[in-house]
Order: structure tokens, then C-alpha cells, then sequence
């Protein structure tokens, strides 16, 4: 019936999700990166910002229950100060 064996790996885990790095450490760490394959071949203007980072900040939003203006000011600030 539960197929969860290590309930303290799945209690880390758990854990681990209320905390914002864990939505921005690889999307930070592959910001650019992403967003040149992203842009590569694309006609017209260039994107801004990667799709992995606008997940991250709807993650966030959600999680601590955010407005999005507020969302763009910490993604903002997250994009200046990391990157």
C-alpha cells in the first residue's frame, strides 16, 4: 500500500520544499544558460527569462501565498543579485 521505505529521506524531502532554494539553486545556477538555448534560432525579440525561472517564482508565489507584484520584486532582486 505505501511504497515509501526511508521515511527520513522522505522527511528531508519534505522539508526541503518549504525553503526557497530549493526551487532557486539550479534554476539560478542555469539561469543563463538556459535562456541562451532558449533564445538560440529564435526570430523576433529575445526571451528575458528562462521558463525554469518563472516556475521557480510561481513556486514561491504559491508557497508562501504572495501577490505577483511582490513575486517580481523578489525574482527581481534574486535575477540582480545571484546572476
Amino acid at each position: 500500500m505505501n511504497s515509501i521505505k526511508n521515511w527520513k529521506i522522505y522527511n528531508n524531502i519534505l522539508i526541503n520544499q518549504g525553503r526557497p532554494s530549493y526551487y532557486l539553486d539550479s534554476t539560478v545556477a542555469n539561469y543563463k544558460k538556459d535562456l541562451q538555448e532558449m533564445n538560440n534560432h529564435k526570430v523576433g525579440a529575445p526571451y528575458a527569462y528562462s521558463n525554469l525561472l518563472i516556475i521557480a517564482g510561481f513556486a514561491i508565489k504559491s508557497l508562501f501565498k504572495i501577490r505577483y507584484r511582490k513575486t517580481s520584486g523578489l525574482m527581481a532582486d534574486i535575477e540582480e543579485k545571484e546572476l
